[in-house]
């Protein structure tokens, strides 16, 4: 089961947690969708992501193309309505994962059973990684060094299981 994250990119882009990260790029969609991507915040690749941004797209989006997620952009509306309306019109709206702080726009998703999260834990994916993986590097680097007469017991009981 595959999910879809829908992005309310502005939301993400002003929340305070993301200022505090380094960019790749100084375009601050392309900069969003690198950040997404790169740091793999939506998990497996088989995901679908879906940002969409307030307004009409400036001329130099036209080149701003990126594999891994589609972007939407409101045009007339506002982000909020579109992303309400991508979670109402979903055959499987429980697999929606919307990404923002907008309080209005997570109790309607809500309501329409899809799943929100918030900017903070979506941002914060990234540092939990990264510390399951240095958990694990800690703990599997945590083993005791055998001394020679150690290493000669273990190979003669080996030899006497094994090769009798």
């Amino acid at each position: 089961m595959s999910l879809h994250y829908v992005i309310d990119g502005y939301n993400v882009i002003n929340h305070p947690s993301y200022n505090r990260i380094p960019k790749l790029s100084k375009d601050y969609q392309k900069a969003l969708l690198e950040f997404i991507t790169v740091n793999k915040l939506c998990g497996s690749p088989r995901n679908r992501i879906t940002v969409v941004f307030d307004g009409f797209p400036a001329v130099s989006d036209s080149g701003l193309k990126v594999t891994e997620a589609s972007i939407i952009f409101s045009e007339q509306d506002s982000a909020d309505s579109v992303i309400k309306r991508l979670v109402e019109d979903s055959r499987q709206p429980k697999n929606i994962q919307v990404i923002s702080d907008d309080r209005e726009l997570c109790l309607s998703v809500r309501l329409s059973g899809g799943c929100v999260l918030g900017v903070e834990e979506f941002i914060s994916r990234k540092q939990k990684v990264l510390d399951k993986k240095k958990t694990y590097l800690s703990s599997a680097e945590i083993k005791p060094e055998l001394n020679r007469i150690e290493i000669l017991k273990i190979n003669q009981e080996l030899e006497r299981k094994w090769l009798k």
